[in-house]
């Protein structure tokens, strides 16, 4: 497995072009590429959206907390960390 990870702009083209390929082939309508763009945005701002919360919510945990007891905060988005 490679470390290589795309850029959110490949993985938006990638997204368009595989929405174009799906109305191509009779798997959906196409809907223009600035609409199909549009809907990406959307979906990564809900995505960024949450993961803000989570990560205010956990830093609010540890500022109650005290950042005492032995707890561990970990990113779970980060392959490399575990908890």
């Amino acid at each position: 497995m490679s470390d290589y990870t795309p850029t959110t702009e490949q993985v938006r083209f990638a997204y368009i072009d595989r929405r174009d390929f799906d109305s191509q082939v009779g798997l959906g309508e196409r809907p223009g590429d600035e609409e199909v763009g549009r809907e990406f945005d959307r979906w990564l701002a809900s995505v960024k959206a949450e993961a803000w919360d989570e990560g205010y919510a956990t830093a609010q945990t540890e500022q109650f907390l005290g950042g005492e007891g032995g707890i561990t905060f970990f990113n779970p988005y980060r392959e490399t960390e575990t908890p």
